[in-house]
């Protein structure tokens, strides 16, 4: 079977501060800075923290699954034939699947019907060296999901069904599942030339109605078809119709919120506070890349049209340097904007480090990065003392975002109070959410032992 890489979208892209008084009702403490925290992307990384989009890039080390090894051979029911570990494509071997026809038999013809475009174009299947050929004289090809999937459970656990195509020029498809005529799930997608690329559809979107329709093929009634029609003719290379179970939990360690990937949908949930599904289709704009996140911040990036969302686990986010209040509304919320207009001024002695005022997002060149809701410093030393001198009434919980601390274990304090919600991010870099309501010029003081 043609070898060929598949990567499975993981994230895939889908909250507002709070006061000292409530802070700690909200939020659970997570540990202070001891271990760097798990950072994931899901699509894509970018180049560089401070060049790019103020986020940055995750090595694939730091990647990990809760499939990280690969699933076992999945039998095809309909064609008593084996897929192995050496058939299927590199990207998905590590997660859960079952390939339904692989075409590695011409026994698999008999789940597949072609329609022509002209009467007099060839109806019979070809299936060479694994994979099905669809002529450009093709309409359509239509795959027998009754037969494959009669006597399992399904949808069941799975979250993702389709298959790997590649086109000989660029074309648009659809892809279509659906049950006695009835249209259940359906997308149009672009392949490009000479690319083998996923084309999936995603269960977990299914309604209840639509997974009571698909329930009733496991008891081997209803006739369902799983239709690939390309816009414009085309030679199409089909290797592999299969079925995916990509759920992971993604919750970092010490977390108050949680977490999940399911189909092309990354799940939050932030108990009492707010719930986000985020879209992580990237062939289906607007779609989100995951391109960092840890127990206090997720930072999402929108493939079409651009955009930027910063997710703080507290409650705040800023979408495009936008501040967008995501928990229930409460009066804190005009605080937030007000000191989100008009950013504090940060001091520090300039042997022990710097503001830096033209980082990514930062509109004003004053510290303050809009985009990312945090006051950017870099360290010369093992020591800061920041000071924060609000330029409105009452600042609450500011952010400060400080790069090149040295390692070992960090302590925060703000006039002599422990400061627990802070961490160490696999750049090294240290992001503290300070939780008080200042009203004077305030002392943050960071060591590392």
């Amino acid at each position: 079977m043609f070898q060929h890489s598949f990567f499975v979208v993981m994230n895939n892209i889908n909250l507002s501060p709070i006061g000292w008084r409530n802070y700690f009702r909200r939020l659970s403490a997570t540990a202070c800075c001891l271990v760097p925290v798990l950072m994931l992307t899901l699509i894509g990384c970018a180049p560089d923290k401070r060049a790019a989009q103020g986020v940055a890039p995750v090595p694939q080390s730091a990647v990990t699954s809760a499939r990280s090894t690969e699933a076992p051979a999945a039998v095809n029911s309909a064609t008593n034939h084996t897929s192995t570990g050496a058939q299927a494509p590199a990207g998905w071997r590590r997660l859960r699947h079952s390939v339904l026809l692989d075409f590695n038999s011409p026994a698999d013809a008999v789940f597949i019907n072609l329609s022509p475009a002209t009467p007099a174009a060839a109806t019979d299947p070809v299936i060479r060296n694994g994979q099905l050929v669809l002529e450009p004289e093709t309409a359509q090809v239509q795959i027998k999901l009754s037969s494959l999937l009669s006597g399992r459970t399904f949808p069941g656990d799975w979250t993702l069904l389709g298959g790997h195509l590649q086109a000989q020029r660029d074309v648009t498809v659809d892809l279509i599942y659906s049950i006695d005529g009835q249209t259940i799930l359906e997308k149009q997608q672009q392949l490009p030339a000479d690319q083998f690329v996923p084309v999936m559809l995603d269960l977990t979107r299914l309604n209840e109605s639509q997974l009571a329709a698909s329930a009733q093929l496991t008891a081997g009634t209803g006739r369902a078809l799983l239709t690939i029609r390309p816009h414009a003719p085309a030679t199409i290379l089909i290797d592999d119709i299969l079925l995916l179970d990509n759920r992971e939990n993604l919750t970092p360690p010490g977390a108050t919120w949680a977490i999940q990937r399911k189909g092309y949908q990354l799940e939050i949930d932030q108990p009492d506070l707010f719930s986000l599904s985020l879209s992580t289709d990237v062939s289906q704009p607007p779609a989100w890349t995951i391109e960092q996140f840890s127990a206090q911040r997720i930072i999402a990036q929108q493939n079409n049209p651009p955009g930027q969302w910063v997710i703080y686990a507290d409650g705040r986010s800023f979408e495009n340097s936008h501040l967008k209040m995501l928990t229930p509304p409460a009066a804190d919320d005009a605080l937030y904007l007000r000191q989100h207009n008009t950013p504090a001024q940060i001091t520090l002695p300039s042997e022990q480090g710097r503001l830096l005022r033209q980082t990514p997002g930062d509109l004003n060149n004053d510290g303050y990065n809009e985009a990312l809701g945090a006051y950017q410093l870099q360290a010369h030393a093992a020591r800061l003392d920041v000071t924060i001198t609000p330029r409105t009434p009452t600042l609450t919980n500011p952010i400060l975002e400080i790069s090149d601390l040295p390692a070992g274990k960090l302590i925060a304090t703000a006039e002599g109070h422990l400061i627990d919600t802070c961490q160490r991010l696999p750049d090294n870099d240290v992001l503290i959410i300070v939780p008080h309501e200042i009203q004077r010029p305030t002392t943050i003081n960071i060591r590392v032992q």
